[in-house]
């Protein structure tokens, strides 16, 4: 049924309601199956056109997040370069109850002179 070039109920062409320009619709069928294929060929062309620049994009964002990355690890290392990990414990013996009586202050005393 050719809808672009029915006849209402006045007998006026419908063709003047449509937004397409009168002399672009073909009108036999072999240019309709012309006009159809070429269409249904620029919708796949451009869908593997779409493809092509989303996986373009997808490569450069890998990139770049990858670029920062580096840097951030190179930033991370060079911050870390002068720090040792681990685990440690204080293990501290009680000090001994000193008595300063006379004889240990000389005792103190005779050792301080023997230090360089």
């Amino acid at each position: 049924m050719n809808f672009a070039l029915r006849d209402d109920s006045n007998g006026h062409s419908m063709n003047y309601k449509t937004r397409i320009p009168a002399g672009i619709l073909p009108a036999s069928w072999p240019g309709r199956l012309l006009a159809t294929l070429v269409a249904a060929g620029l919708a796949v062309v451009g869908f593997f056109f779409l493809v092509v620049a989303l996986i373009a994009a997808a490569v450069i964002a890998a990139v770049v997040i990858a670029r920062i990355w580096w840097i951030v690890r190179k930033l991370r290392a060079r911050r870390d370069a002068g720090v040792i990990e681990g685990t440690y414990s204080v293990e501290a013996e009680p000090t001994p109850a000193l008595n300063y009586d006379e004889h240990a202050e000389t005792v103190l005393r005779g050792q301080a002179r023997e230090r360089p």
